[in-house]
């Protein structure tokens, strides 16, 4: 049962609190006045960070991750578990006295699940190693304590061959860039919900009740296509202003819902205040990728990155993460190269209408041989 009687509560009592929920914080009083309230009963097992979707090719390995909020009460139980979707069809007779034969046949057509608990798999990662499509079932897993349990939403492998040529194309990494825009204009939209009067302008003000980035995983705020950033397992020490996504200043859907509310550093891609996604046409864009360079000390290095879109376009070119020098062109001449010269390089090409941040390239120093 997922309610209870509050122990030493007053009955007579009209605003005693009389009976909660285990699981939220929702309660009524005795007078039958209910109070809802937002998270989770104190203790409760509380799922933060869902297991989401993983696609892999046959032979590698599929990895989900659940995230419990850290006021549960402890101890704690795991227990990962398959299930099974399948269809049950039956054909029933629905009475209707104004129809000529009294009425007529209806075929249902409803999904059930078979579960099996998984053997050993009781902590809060459960890991799949050289999958076959054969593991394409749901995935979920039931988190428990003394107050009862919860289960997480159900996660899904993926496991085809073509999962290879995604993880390496253009046209799908477009896709999902649109996608993960589409979900935090969705999220952004939710947590101004809660707080009309609380304008957003960076992403680490998106936290749920718990204090916790609405975002779940740090994945969704990295670009598939994103070559300078690489999405942490975690939220310890994260960088919210390291992504490949930015909040621009924006007004309220209401005054302008076709306004851009964030955009993509690596595409053209912007999610507006009405949550629709488009492509800036006239936003830089990127053609190739820096690269690697090797230089003897004393002679000229030459790093190039080409771009198009609204002229002008201006070029901070950055080393080892810091800007260095602002230049009207593509080209970065360093002449005499020494030591001091060498590191990582980047660039970020901007225009009236957006930005774009290049890859990282390393110049390396090479002393030449001396001959006599």
């Amino acid at each position: 049962m997922d309610y209870e009687l509050v122990p030493g509560a007053n009955p007579a009592d009209p605003v005693s609190r009389l009976c909660q929920c285990k699981i939220h914080n929702n309660f009524v009083n005795a007078g039958g006045f209910g109070t809802e309230q937002d998270g989770y009963h104190a203790g409760w097992p509380a799922v933060i960070a869902h297991p989401v979707d993983e696609e892999a090719t046959p032979g590698s390995t599929v990895r989900f991750e659940v995230k419990i909020t850290a006021n549960a009460l402890q101890p704690l139980s795991f227990q990962w578990r398959r299930e099974h979707l399948y269809f049950v069809t039956n054909v029933s007779f629905i009475i209707n006295t104004n129809l000529y034969d009294g009425g007529f046949y209806r075929t249902n057509r409803e999904a059930r699940f078979t579960v099996a608990e998984l053997p050993g798999e009781t902590s809060a990662v459960y890991v799949m190693q050289n999958v076959t499509t054969n593991v394409y079932d749901y995935y979920s897993v039931a988190i428990s304590n003394a107050l009862g349990v919860a289960r997480s939403q159900r996660a899904r492998p993926l496991v085809l061959s073509v999962v290879a040529t995604r993880a390496t194309n253009d046209y799908w990494f477009g896709l999902r860039c649109q996608n993960n825009l589409r979900q935090i204009r969705l999220l952004a939209g939710i947590r101004g919900a809660f707080y009309p009067d609380q304008a957003i302008t960076n992403f680490s003000q998106m936290l749920n009740y718990e204090g916790s980035p609405m975002f779940e995983w740090p994945v969704l705020l990295f670009c598939p296509a994103d070559k300078a950033r690489t999405a942490p397992a975690d939220w310890n020490n994260f960088d919210f202003s390291n992504t490949s996504y930015e909040i621009l200043s924006h007004p309220s859907a209401e005054e302008h819902p076709a306004a851009p509310f964030c955009q993509c550093k690596v595409h053209h891609y912007y999610a507006a205040m009405d949550a629709s996604v488009s492509y800036a046409t006239n936003s830089p864009l990127l053609v190739g990728l820096l690269e690697d360079q090797t230089a003897t000390f004393g002679s000229d290095a030459v790093i190039r990155v080409g771009a198009l879109g609204l002229a002008p376009l201006t070029y901070v070119w950055y080393k080892n993460g810091q800007p260095f020098l602002s230049a009207t062109n593509g080209t970065l001449t360093l002449t005499n190269v020494a030591r001091a010269d060498g590191g990582l390089y980047s660039v970020l090409v901007s225009n009236a209408v957006g930005r774009v941040q290049s890859n990282t390239a390393t110049l390396r120093r090479w002393m030449a041989a001396f001959s006599r």
